[in-house]
């Protein structure tokens, strides 16, 4: 049900939107966005904006003179027939997603209001037309390297969603669909999250008949009921809308983009699934549970491997350190051993072999007589060198004299001595 005239051009083909009258003031919309509180995002704003990240937006068009949205859209492509329209539903979505508000305090704050949208306008599509040009809307924004992609409009499971899908997350793009949007079922694809909505009370929203979907996707829950929104021509309305879920957990990825650039697809989708409030586990009516921007921004830490002062890598990487260190002792403690053997292999290799003429079996060289060969018939000059390593005393022998006694050293066999 679609009432009043500032949601007039809401006319999508996505979940019911109920509208305040449009005299809605901008300095009590901020005071009525209660999923600010319960997702403790002004508290993750003092870690991450999304400021620097790249959000394609399937959707409806967006009015980019909204006070809430200058400088927030930084291009985008009308695909389908273009309409006169300004989008309502996409104005909305473009908000909550990375609105920034004016004033102090005044208008909506997007969950990522630092980040850049790059809009793929689908509003002129027929509806059963609207598959293929979702199709040709991701493959536009993959092609503009976007971080994140954000889908709020139906599209069938197909085969060439399916195809741009896979080469979105083959760059390293999470695309986020809402997932009562899709028709009769979620998106099964990998690479996917399909975005299911929950109300205040942390339960399934009553606009939501959501199916989880079999296959490779995540499904993960997010605020979408009763939610304050910018409307075209500077307006404001409260609006339930499953995409209003798939636009927060967009910009929850987008947070943990700024602070951990690195993470890509899949490594992005696990710091929000494994991190909202299933904690890993399935539940059919929320999936793995509502997001939670603060945890899943210290979750992206862990997930890339790197520090994070003040984060829950600082006591991974002590671990990771001491592992490290343990592991070269214990591998220097086995190149010794390995050594010691080899070397005590060698030995008992040589006592087991036959000893070699002359040799013992203790390796020892056999002894050698000093004496040098004597000739027949000539007893030499050269003295005899005896076994006892001693050298014999030397007498001068003048030739054909007779030998003089060399006088012993000093204090040796001396007279009176």
């Amino acid at each position: 049900m679609r009432v009043l005239r500032a949601v007039a051009a809401l006319a999508v083909a996505s979940g019911t939107v109920l509208a305040v009258p449009a005299t809605a003031h901008a300095d009590d919309v901020r005071a009525r966005q209660w999923y600010l509180t319960t997702l403790d995002l002004l508290e993750a704003h003092k870690e991450a904006t999304g400021e620097g990240v790249r959000i394609g937006l399937v959707d409806s068009g967006i009015d980019p003179s909204h006070p809430d949205l200058e400088d927030v859209v930084v291009e985008g492509e009308v695909f389908g027939q273009p309409t006169n329209e300004q989008g309502g539903n996409g104005t909305a979505d473009a908000a909550i997603l990375a609105g920034r508000g004016h004033g102090e305090s005044d208008g909506v704050l997007g969950v990522a209001p630092g980040a850049e949208i790059v809009s793929a306008d689908i509003a002129g599509a027929r509806q059963d037309g609207q598959g293929a040009l979702v199709a040709d809307a991701i493959m536009f924004l993959t092609e503009k390297k976007v971080d994140v992609i954000a889908v709020a409009v139906s599209a069938p499971a197909d085969e060439k969603l399916r195809v741009v899908v896979q080469k979105a997350a083959k760059k390293g793009i999470p695309v986020v669909v809402a997932a009562s949007d899709t028709g009769d079922s979620a998106l099964p694809y990998a690479g996917i999250v399909n975005a299911v909505g929950s109300d205040k009370d942390g339960k399934p929203a009553a606009t939501d008949t959501p199916v989880p979907g079999e296959g490779d996707a995540d499904t993960i829950a997010a605020p979408s009921q009763d939610l304050p929104m910018a409307l075209p021509g500077g307006e404001y309305g409260t609006g339930s809308d499953t995409s209003f879920a798939a636009q927060i957990i967009a910009g929850t990825m987008a947070l943990v983009k700024q602070k951990q650039p690195e993470l890509k697809g899949e490594e992005l989708i696990t710091a929000v699934r494994d991190t909202a409030s299933g904690r890993g586990k399935f539940d059919e009516e929320l999936g793995y549970g509502i997001v939670n921007p603060t945890q899943a921004l210290k979750a992206g830490a862990t997930t890339s491997g790197g520090a994070a002062s003040g984060g829950v890598l600082d006591g991974g990487n002590t671990t990771l350190a001491l592992l490290i260190a343990v592991l070269g002792v214990l591998g220097l403690a086995a190149l010794v051993l390995i050594v010691r053997l080899r070397d005590r292999s060698h030995r008992l290799a040589l006592l087991a072999a036959p000893a070699a003429p002359g040799m013992s079996h203790t390796g020892a060289m056999p002894r050698i007589s000093t004496a040098p060969p004597v000739a027949s018939g000539d007893t030499g000059n050269m003295p005899r060198i005896s076994d006892t390593g001693t050298f014999p005393r030397v007498t001068d022998t003048p030739p054909g004299g007779t030998p003089t006694p060399q006088t012993p050293p000093y204090g040796q066999n001396r007279p009176g001595r």
